[in-house]
């Protein structure tokens, strides 16, 4: 009897391991790369005030509600993602070494659920997703292991991908589902944006995947006035959730620091002078040098106020051309 109750359930698994093969792969996958990663070394440059010392400063001012921390020259110039990462993970105690693999792995099967339509069998899909979960830059040095933002930039386009794909292939299916993608392809996007002050090159992507759904959806003739418009809607939602989010930081930041922008290099009035600067023609051409000394001659003649301030920028530019050198 006993041998009989033991088989059945021998049987039992293998019937699902069956159903579910693919699932199984992948769970076999994301444990066979964790175990890869125990052990791999964390690191960051505390002394790094425009980078990582930022990036962590900014997170302990979080979570110890206090905003960004005090406003100075570094406060605005780099996105407020990673630092808020960095907060939850503090404040629920999950070390960054399982974070940062675990976000990437999250990536890895959003991308593989939103794009399996594009294949009429699995057997791509194992293949993809072991490549994806062991590629290379999952266990590089300045990217995963390295305290700061471009941790999760793979992650982050592999989500706004994979979502954004899932948007336009279930255009046409239950509103229910076709709210789902559309709300992780929102989120995905903003966490982008407000990660990197050079994110601007993922809106044409996703503006063309809004576009050419709700182009096809106003087209589809089996669909009534009231379902295209309904679904229109919630194609938008990435457009709307990236405009809700940036209004909602740059309002936080203009009670706290009077300043209504989420990032001083995009949107500032540095922004505008910078550009002035970057106007000025050189005398003479240097090398991997935007502005070189020739050009702050000239801004100095010419604007009293920053000729004020000439030896702070100067001293800060020689600073930056023994870095150059070292």
């Amino acid at each position: 009897m006993t041998e009989i109750i033991e088989k059945t359930k021998f049987q039992q698994l293998i019937s699902f391991i069956s159903k579910y093969r693919f699932i199984c792969f992948m769970i076999l996958i994301i444990i066979l790369k964790h175990l890869l990663l125990t052990g791999l070394p964390i690191f960051a440059h505390p002394g790094a005030d425009h980078d990582d010392g930022m990036m962590v400063k900014m997170a302990e001012s979080l979570m110890n509600g206090r905003w960004l921390g005090d406003y100075n020259e570094l406060t605005l110039v780099k996105g407020l993602f990673f630092p808020l990462f960095l907060a939850i993970n503090g404040l629920f105690g999950i070390p960054y070494s399982i974070s940062v693999p675990g976000f990437y792995t999250i990536a890895c099967v959003l991308f593989i659920f939103g794009t399996k339509k594009l294949f009429k069998n699995e057997l791509p899909l194992y293949i993809l997703f072991a490549v994806l979960m062991f590629m290379p830059i999952s266990f590089a040095n300045e990217t995963f292991t390295r305290v700061y933002r471009n941790s999760l930039i793979a992650g982050q386009v592999l989500m706004i991908a994979g979502s954004l794909v899932a948007l336009y292939l279930n255009r046409f299916e239950k509103n229910k589902i076709l709210i789902i993608w559309s709300l992780l392809s929102g989120l995905a996007v903003a966490s982008l944006w407000h990660s990197r002050e050079d994110g601007i090159w993922i809106i044409p992507l996703t503006l063309g995947v809004l576009l050419i759904s709700g182009m096809t959806i106003l087209v589809k003739k089996e669909l009534s006035k009231k379902e295209k418009v309904k679904k229109g809607l919630i194609v938008s939602l990435p457009i709307v959730i990236l405009i809700c989010t940036t209004v909602l930081i740059s309002t936080i930041n203009y009670g706290v620091y009077g300043v209504y922008t989420t990032n001083e290099l995009n949107d500032s009035n540095y922004t505008k002078t910078i550009k002035l600067i970057y106007s000025v023609e050189a005398t003479e051409a240097v090398h991997n040098v935007s502005v070189p000394r020739s050009s702050m001659e000239k801004i100095y003649a010419a604007t009293p106020s920053l000729n004020a301030i000439r030896d702070e920028i100067d001293a800060s530019m020689d600073r930056w051309s023994w870095y150059d050198q070292a």
